[in-house]
């Protein structure tokens, strides 16, 4: 997409057939559609939940059937992870680690819904190679190589001191790819092959 007029007031899609992803509310009816890696102007950053769409045939959980919760980066992750626990736990993406701040009320609003205070979330975000030079996520400043850390660290934080006791996972370094990064679609997704592999 690129931005047109005198002011870049308008946008324009060439070809791309940018990916959308529906945020969908408790009953999955649909609340807003945003394009992959790109909020519009209009539009504000929001808590990403994976649900089944409405007549879906697939019934929702009540709030006291769910044993954890976990808190990942992106919607895919959440996806990933909504497909793979098949519906044992609640999933819920943030569009950015730092987003977990201005989020924050969401996040809460999100956990109430979903989770009795007492029940474990974990905080599990991206790892990523940033200290090799050469992998896209390089950092030539030490101190900027644990942001992911940092912020899991003060969301799990902010969620123990509201009742959720709160840990920060790390994915393995094993599993990270070629780019020097480990996520959980990505994980999941090789792991799914290396089954299908094993099973024939």
């Amino acid at each position: 997409g690129k931005r047109i007029g005198p002011a870049g007031e308008e946008e324009v899609w060439g070809y791309t057939f940018p990916l959308l992803i529906a945020y969908l509310n408790r009953a999955g009816e649909l609340l807003d559609l945003r394009t992959h890696k790109r909020t519009q102007r209009w539009q504000a950053p929001r808590l990403y939940v994976p649900r089944p769409l409405a007549g879906a045939g697939r019934g929702g959980r009540r709030r006291g059937e769910t044993a954890f919760a976990v808190i990942t980066e992106g919607e895919f992750k959440s996806g990933a992870l909504c497909q793979a626990l098949a519906g044992r736990a609640a999933l819920a993406g943030l569009p950015g680690i730092t987003m977990s701040k201005p989020l924050w009320g969401d996040v809460l609003d999100w956990l109430l819904e979903e989770l009795p205070p007492g029940r474990p979330v974990g905080v599990v975000f991206d790892n990523e190679d940033k200290g090799t030079p050469g992998l896209p996520g390089y950092k030539a400043e030490p101190a900027k190589r644990h942001d992911s850390e940092l912020w899991a660290r003060l969301l799990a934080g902010r969620l123990a001191r509201a009742g959720f006791p709160a840990r920060v996972g790390m994915l393995p370094d094993g599993w990270r790819d070629a780019r020097g990064k480990a996520d959980w679609d990505s994980a999941l997704r090789r792991l799914e092959c290396d089954l299908t592999a094993d099973s024939k």
